[in-house]
């Protein structure tokens, strides 16, 4: 839609919600009442759509999670190279 290539970078405790599993604070139910894809399917849209996502490596460390519980495609990081890569320079953290 953005007619540009995207990326998304996840910060410190944001990398959670990059997790591949349900979490306790899922909206799913709530948001497939609606119609709405939860969580989980909008990471694999956002892929499908070839947006780049990382996540903060010192965010895995302090949620103690690794690049396991990561959702496919989802590639640990750190910000400076996020930051490397940008072409044109906009970024959104989270």
């Amino acid at each position: 839609a953005l007619g540009r290539a995207v990326q998304i970078y996840a910060h410190e405790r944001a990398v959670a919600l990059l997790a591949h599993h349900p979490r306790p604070d899922d909206d799913s139910t709530m948001l497939s009442a609606a119609g709405l894809p939860d969580r989980c399917a909008l990471l694999a849209i956002a892929r499908e759509n070839g947006i780049v996502i990382t996540a903060c490596q010192t965010g895995l460390a302090t949620t103690g999670m690794t690049i396991d519980d990561l959702a496919p495609g989802v590639d640990a990081g750190g910000l400076m190279g996020v930051l490397a890569t940008l072409d044109p320079p906009n970024l959104v953290v989270f």
